[in-house]
């Protein structure tokens, strides 16, 4: 996730100095190709496996009031990282296709991804390691593997 929204935050000057050449149209293609395929995939791993299982773990009190918060904001931050990625989208596959040299307004948008991402290292996965159990674990691993392995099925 960080390679690609570094390589938003690059691309303004990079058309600045070089125009729509090969490697803008590459980079705009494969930025696409990763918030069209992988990050659809990544926040239905949180919301269809990871939080519901910290849910069911959660026994304290305090432990599942977090979690069930947890589930509303990731929920919130999904749907507002969508609307953001729309615009830039667009931008993008002009871009990839040559028919454009305007960099992406990406900025509100690499923000809020880098943070959600922030949020999930530094709140939600640390508790998700006191909460889960390998089985847990191994089930999560296999469900996430099920969605890559349909996804690849039905191709980018």
């Amino acid at each position: 996730m960080e390679i690609f929204c570094g390589r938003l935050e690059l691309m303004p000057a990079h058309l600045d100095t070089h125009g729509s050449d090969e490697t803008a149209r590459r980079a705009a293609a494969g930025i696409v190709a990763y918030f069209e395929h992988a990050a659809p995939l990544h926040h239905a791993d949180e919301e269809t496996d990871l939080l519901p299982m910290m849910c069911r773990r959660a026994c304290a009190p305090k432990a599942r009031a977090a979690v069930a918060a947890w589930s509303v904001r990731i929920d919130e931050d999904h749907r507002a990282q969508s609307a953001a990625w729309h615009g830039v989208r667009a931008a993008l596959q002009a871009l990839s296709r040559g028919d454009g040299v305007q960099a992406p307004d990406a900025g509100m948008f690499v923000d809020m991804t880098r943070a959600h991402y922030r949020f999930e290292d530094e709140t939600v996965l640390p508790l998700a390691r006191t909460l889960l159990t390998a089985q847990d674990l191994t089930a999560l691993g296999r469900a996430m593997a099920r969605r890559r392995e349909h996804d690849s099925r039905d191709g980018p």
